[in-house]
């Protein structure tokens, strides 16, 4: 199931489209807000390890996680999200339909980054949607109304209370779930609210800036890079002479994400691929982001020294916070089995770490020599380096 953020693959509960459907089920055991002032709540130290475990903070008796991120410092502060059946069950929020080109705050994280645990209470009807036929019969489906509590994950200190609609039949793709289990005499089906509902009630406690904890003097760690549009178009200056006057291949620009591929058509078979990654980040500017950087660079060379030659890996100072190039086979294989054709060619493939990016690059080709590609290859990554924006 996932949480509030963010795209992990979701477990059967009654999916409609967007939202869940939530049941009426006998007695409801618990209703409206769930917790009261007086509420009290017990530590749960374990290691948070999926999102699951942070449920306590929504169940009774409550418990909260000193293992968890303080909500301090600057926004965003990562929150889940679940919700209370009459039954007293609780669940993550269903969010597998929501649009995977959300705001990074708004995406996965570590368990241990949550800030945040909102609780929506047991659901009340709302306006009437449209009714469910099934074998049994109709249950009619209901916009929900939640009243919803926020939490600080680490202390268990009461955020926020607010209130939350289900979402409507105004979007794709909302129809009745397939199968449902009922064991009500009157049942009924509620929509859980959809991302736009959960940004623009509890966008406020997850983007805003608490108190400083420093000095103002301080120094501040670079803003990092969240938007990499463009980038393709502005390193042509860089590029080696042998494409410079080749157009873009192929491109693939969805913000964080760039990767441009430069292939001219000749007998020496040149290819050039560059791929930067902005990594989003939670909490301080640069904190987590440069964290996911790393390990992304990490592992990135890690492989890339499984296929390097002579002399192995070559770190590369002056570029970068790191830099990596390494002499790879570039030769180009032409058909299966027997049939198979090898053409030989040089690789020289760099990888390098700014701030909470990453770039990679390799320039490949049948007449290419390292030593002249692999200096290209860093001539086009300082270029990269000084389009990034600041």
């Amino acid at each position: 199931m996932t949480g509030l953020a963010w795209g992990r693959s979701a477990s059967a509960r009654w999916s409609v489209g967007a939202t869940m459907a939530a049941l009426v089920v006998m007695a409801a055991l618990l209703g409206g807000c769930l917790f009261g002032a007086d509420d009290s709540a017990s530590a749960d130290d374990r290691a948070l390890q999926n999102d699951r475990d942070l449920v306590g903070a929504c169940s009774s008796p409550r418990t909260y996680f000193p293992q968890a991120d303080a909500y301090t410092g600057n926004a965003p502060h990562p929150i889940m999200a679940f919700s209370t059946s009459d039954t007293g069950s609780v669940n993550e929020v269903q969010t597998l339909s929501w649009s995977s080109n959300r705001p990074q705050q708004w995406l996965a994280v570590d368990p241990p980054r949550y800030q945040l645990v909102a609780c929506l209470g047991k659901a009340e009807a709302d306006e009437f949607l449209q009714n469910c036929s099934f074998d049994s019969g109709t249950v009619p489906l209901h916009r929900g109304r939640y009243q919803v509590t926020v939490f600080e994950a680490r202390t268990g200190k009461e955020v926020a209370r607010e209130q939350m609609r289900g979402a409507g039949l105004d979007g794709s793709n909302r129809t009745c779930p397939s199968i449902v289990w009922l064991n009500s005499s009157r049942p009924m089906l509620y929509t859980e609210p959809d991302l736009a509902e959960f940004h623009s009630v509890l966008g406020k406690y997850v983007d805003r800036t608490m108190g400083a904890d420093a000095s103002p003097t301080a120094p501040q760690p670079p803003r990092p890079v969240t938007d990499l549009s463009g980038l393709c178009g502005k390193v042509g200056p860089a590029l080696p002479d042998a494409i410079k006057s080749v157009p873009l291949k192929d491109t693939e620009s969805p913000g964080p994400h760039q990767t441009c591929v430069w292939e001219p058509r000749g007998a020496d078979r040149l290819r050039l691929r560059m791929r930067a990654e902005a990594h989003a980040g939670y909490g301080a500017p640069g904190s987590g982001s440069v964290e996911n950087a790393r390990k992304n660079y990490d592992i990135s060379t890690e492989t890339m020294g499984q296929y390097a030659l002579a002399p192995g890996l070559e770190p590369v100072p002056g570029l970068g916070d790191l830099a990596t190039v390494a002499h790879q086979d570039g030769s180009l294989r032409v058909g299966t089995g027997s049939n198979v054709q090898i053409y030989p060619g040089t690789d020289a493939h760099l990888i390098v770490l700014v701030r909470n990016v990453t770039i990679d690059i390799s320039w490949s080709g049948a007449n290419l020599g390292y030593e002249t590609a692999k200096a290209e290859v860093i001539a086009l990554a300082h270029q990269v380096i000084a389009q990034l924006p600041r």
